[in-house]
């Protein structure tokens, strides 16, 4: 059976089976595994028989590469040792490699694997304080301010992204899990956004983490860390403070100290506001069609219910110029 029409507990199975034999590669096969997240990407905590514990995620629907996942765990190496941003240190295999794979019954491709060392603390979660979310801002502008000047060889193999949908390809023009009313209304704000982002995507980009939001944050003794790098590329400043105040549309004050965060470091970026506007709203079809793509049981059931949750949010859009959620 294809890994794609598996139920959530055998894709589960598969993966833990799959993961199980790669940590050979670390020495740790008589670690314990414990599922963490089976989402976008399946993440295991791994704890050794003398009590070390790291995360391990396994790129299920992600499609970087070993070389890809190893330029981004040199990115967040970097970090460590360069800025004063916290995050997880990469765990290197036994013959010193930053990222190594796996096969899986059921998906014809090898699984990149990367392994940091375990965050203590609790994720910001739904209910990020002001106080976090300009402590996130300020990590996120040090971020730009670390990779601003970064030359090609240094970004190594992470994507384009700042590009119309990510450099993504449309599942969604001639999509027949969308009805046609959905993709016109799709269709009509992607012509907004694309008309609004043009100079934006044409002006300077730079390494960016593009998905640093509450959820990818960890608070500890009154200090964030922040991690989840797999959707850094080579994107815009201003897209990647869109895609963070996409999650906090539904609090103004909370968008706010995420700015007041980021202008303690560096000014934000120059923009007209409809092309922030337009980047928030890009974010939710970029969303829609990571469901449409994704190999996960249980996501592909919930693209009905988001596909029209979507249609209604962009359908505002195109009245007001705003995007809420």
């Amino acid at each position: 059976m294809r890994y794609a029409d598996a139920s959530r507990r055998t894709q589960v199975r598969r993966i833990g089976e799959a993961t199980r034999r790669a940590l050979a590669d670390y020495g740790m096969e008589d670690a314990a595994l414990r599922l963490l997240c089976h989402e976008f990407n399946t993440t295991f905590r791994v704890t050794t028989s003398d009590g070390r514990r790291a995360a391990l995620r396994v790129n299920v629907n992600s499609t970087h590469d070993v070389a890809g996942v190893t330029a981004e765990a040199e990115w967040v190496a970097a970090i460590a040792t360069e800025t004063a941003v916290r995050v997880a240190e990469p765990v290197l295999t036994l013959d010193g490699r930053l990222a190594t794979s796996t096969t899986c019954e059921g998906i014809d491709r090898p699984l990149a694997m990367v392994m940091y060392r375990w965050l203590e603390g609790r994720d910001l979660g739904n209910t990020p304080t002001r106080r976090q979310l300009e402590e996130l801002g300020a990590a996120m502008a040090q971020l730009h301010d670390h990779t601003r000047d970064w030359p090609s060889e240094r970004i190594g193999d992470r994507p384009i992204i700042g590009a119309p949908l990510m450099g993504e390809p449309d599942l969604i023009v001639d999509n027949p899990r969308l009805t046609a009313p959905q993709r016109s209304v799709i269709a009509a704000a992607r012509a907004q956004i694309d008309e609004a982002t043009t100079s934006i995507f044409a002006g300077t980009q730079q390494l960016i983490h593009a998905d640093l939001h509450a959820w990818n944050a960890r608070w500890h003794n009154q200090t964030l860390t922040v991690f989840d790098f797999d959707d850094c590329g080579v994107g815009t400043a201003l897209q990647d403070l869109a895609i963070a105040a996409y999650y906090l549309r539904d609090n103004a004050d909370h968008e706010a100290a995420l700015h007041r965060g980021y202008e303690t470091v560096r000014p934000l970026p120059d923009h007209d506001p409809a092309q922030y506007e337009a980047l928030v709203a890009e974010r939710n079809i970029v969303l829609l069609l990571s469901v449409i793509d994704s190999n996960n049981a249980a996501i592909r059931e919930f693209l009905p219910d988001y596909a029209e949750k979507t249609v209604r949010r962009l359908r505002r859009y195109l009245r007001c110029g705003r995007f809420e959620l």
